[in-house]
């Protein structure tokens, strides 16, 4: 290991297109050296045998791999039991890592450029440049010489795809050893959080050195949507460390602002893709009550099933000052807000539901304009708070029935009987269908625009009136209803599928059953991409329906 500890500087004219390769190779030193530190070799106990490091790893710098380290055979030549005692040492075993590196590479490309690489510049024990003074080499040493616009190893600046490949490429890096990837300096930033997004596909590829997609889903609501995630390759290894990781959302510095509350609802308007990194439906729904809750809400993502829930808020206090909008603070608001609210009802509707005015405004001469705000939203927005308890969840009158036949609410505590006798009186009343409903009722039903089991039974309301009239049927596997459609009985899954509730008015569970069972012609109704596991994990007795036995058991 003889020579300067220093390399010269390469000529001005090389530097640029020479700088890139050294930089890689010589990161690549890292693996090798680390190796024969970890088989416990003794340099400095041998400096006085070998005059040069190729004599025991001459395969280093031909890229043959057999020669690499010394044999067992070598060490035996003096290790015999007689002139020296004998040793074991079968060389360093083989360590995953993701450096892209060959010394041979290194050694020609150093050559050409005129300053061919010396082992201690990357060997040396720090300062101590004694011959066999041997240490594994490291990314902070080659970029002593190699700065590729940088000064340390990890800095933002870094070419990281020079020396190392992605992450998902590095097939052989262990869950453990990703987990121990150091965090360069800049993620420790205040900032950090708010600005990290790539700014080019150049800084994608920089992200990816340590980064895959479940590493951007674990906060970003919208990772599917967002290009530069899409971009980032899936890695089970990753998902596997970001499982039950919560998600840290710094606080913008625009939502610090006292006036935030009042103000963000034009800014989501004029870009509500910004806030669909840290926001699903759910956040904006904490306060934005009932189905009249401004549209923009409805371009939000969805929490995604085991990954990003979104930024979790929690419901403004009424009393809060900086929680109103300045038209309330007037000492004047309790008298003026009804002129106010029958004006712009919808600008209410982002804050309150019916049963906040309806604590003030009860009976039924309350204003009508009260009605056109929505109800509260079962686990989710009831607007600033109120003393008054919503019973009934949006939506409610459509399957009203149901709940009335079962008795769980005592309706007559706050419904008189002609309430429900405007509707339910006969054709001379006001009917829930129109008139004549019924000779049109199968397209709607089919569509599915009205929920039909709101009210009726289909296997029993339905059915009955569809036997009597021979459309219903009795058995055989191709129903009259069928007959214009050809080929019906090998395109039916898919009407199954997406309305299944359709088919009971006709067919019953036994007709299914015929062909979809173990017991039957065990044809499959399950699609291509269908997860049993998953399934049976949330209801087994669904399995039960059609399998005798439990069919992921051999």
């Amino acid at each position: 290991m003889g020579g300067p500890d220093r390399q010269s500087a390469p000529r001005r004219g090389d530097a640029m297109k020479h700088r890139l390769t050294v930089v890689a190779t010589l990161l690549a030193v890292v693996a090798a050296s680390a190796h024969a530190q970890r088989s416990g070799f003794p340099h400095s106990r041998h400096e006085k045998l070998f005059p040069t490091c190729a004599g025991c790893h001459s395969g280093i710098t031909t890229g043959d791999a057999a020669k690499a380290f010394p044999t067992q055979q070598t060490c035996a030549a003096c290790h015999n039991g007689r002139d020296e005692r004998e040793v074991r040492w079968s060389g360093p075993t083989h360590r995953p890592t993701n450096v892209v590196f060959s010394h041979s590479t290194h050694e020609m490309r150093s050559t050409e450029a005129g300053t061919p690489a010396r082992c201690a510049n990357c060997h040396a024990t720090g300062s101590d440049t004694a011959w066999m003074h041997v240490r594994a080499a490291s990314g902070g040493g080659c970029v002593t010489c190699h700065r590729n616009a940088t000064s340390e190893h990890l800095a933002e600046t870094a070419a990281c795809r020079t020396c190392h490949r992605t992450l998902a490429e590095s097939r052989e890096l262990t869950t453990a050893a990703i987990g121990a990837f150091p965090k360069p300096r800049s993620h420790a930033n205040a900032d950090f959080a708010s600005n990290h997004a790539p700014k080019s596909d150049a800084s994608i590829t920089q992200c990816a050195m340590c980064h895959t997609r479940e590493s951007c889903a674990r906060c970003h609501v919208n990772a599917p949507q967002v290009r530069a995630i899409a971009r980032l390759e899936p890695d089970a290894r990753v998902a596997e460390l970001m499982r039950g990781r919560a998600a840290a959302y710094p606080t913008p510095a625009s939502h610090r602002d006292a006036a935030w509350n009042v103000t963000h609802g034009a800014a989501a308007t004029k870009s509500i893709v910004t806030c669909a990194n840290c926001h699903a439906q759910t956040s904006c729904r904490t306060c934005h009550a009932g189905e009249r809750a401004p549209r923009v809400i409805a371009e939000l993502p969805l929490p995604i099933p085991d990954g990003a829930a979104g930024v979790v808020l929690t419901r403004l206090a009424a009393s809060g000052a900086s929680a109103l909008p300045a038209s309330h603070r007037d000492a004047g608001w309790k008298t003026a807000h009804g002129a106010a609210a029958t004006k712009s009802i919808s600008s209410c509707a982002n804050c309150h539901t019916q049963a906040i005015c309806q604590t003030c405004h009860a009976g039924e001469k309350a204003p009508r304009v009260i009605a056109e705000l929505p109800p509260a939203t079962p686990g989710g927005a009831a607007g600033p708070p109120t003393t008054r308890v919503v019973v009934h969840e949006p939506g409610f009158l459509d399957r009203h029935k149901t709940t009335a036949a079962s008795g769980r609410l005592d309706c007559t505590s706050c419904h008189q009987q002609r309430e429900c006798s405007s509707c339910h009186e006969g054709a001379s009343a006001r009917r829930y269908h129109a008139a004549d409903f019924v000779s049109r009722h199968s397209s709607e039903a089919f569509s599915q625009e009205q929920r039909c089991t709101s009210c009726h039974r289909t296997e029993t309301f339905c059915r009955s009136c569809h036997l009597q009239n021979g459309i219903a049927t009795t058995g055989a596997k191709s129903g009259a209803a069928h007959t214009g459609q050809p080929l019906w009985l090998l395109q039916h899954g898919e009407a199954a599928r997406r309305g299944l509730t359709g088919c009971t008015t006709c067919h019953q569970q036994r007709d299914c059953l015929r062909c979809h069972s173990s017991q039957g012609l065990k044809v499959s109704p399950h699609g291509p991409d269908f997860d049993a596991s998953r399934i049976a994990a949330r209801s087994k007795q669904m399995c039960a329906t059609c399998h005798v036995k439990d069919p992921l058991k051999p």
